[in-house]
């Protein structure tokens, strides 16, 4: 799986220029991909998304399934659990596997990226739009 380089790049410049907030810019990402996908249900590869996570952080796939509780990682994993749940049919019991954890991880990494995106965690809240717009900006499945 290839990561839109570009979309990234061009995010990113947008960001420290300051012409757009986060909001708006992955706002304008979502009304993009709305328009040219439609509002159909994607279903993903657990490894492309954990792959999109990895290119987009530069967290490695080793930090994401070690014990480390640093805060970077931990939201990296937790946004990368999030979007498993979202996007493949695996079970919990089986996205906890993944990682080296059990299911009640899994619950509690849902629990917290719901809540970031009710406005309780702006760091965690950028960081799973940032990873969901480019998992879905991406042509290919």
């Amino acid at each position: 799986m290839q990561i839109n380089k570009e979309l990234v790049w061009n995010a990113m410049q947008q960001i420290q220029k300051q012409q757009f907030t986060m909001n708006e810019l992955f706002t304008s990402i979502a009304e993009e991909i709305e328009q040219e996908n439609g509002n159909y249900p994607k279903i993903f590869r657990f490894n492309d998304i954990i792959q999109t996570a990895v290119v987009v952080t530069g967290i490695t796939i080793k930090q994401l399934k070690s014990k480390t509780r640093l805060r970077a990682v931990v939201y990296v994993r937790q946004v990368t659990i999030y979007l498993i749940q979202k996007y493949t049919p695996l079970t919990m019991l089986r996205t906890g596997q993944i990682f080296n954890r059990d299911h009640s991880t899994v619950i509690a990494s849902m629990k917290r990226v719901n809540d970031a995106k009710n406005g309780y965690n702006e760091q965690l809240k950028e960081m799973l739009e940032l990873i969901e717009s480019c998992l879905l900006t991406e042509k290919t499945l």
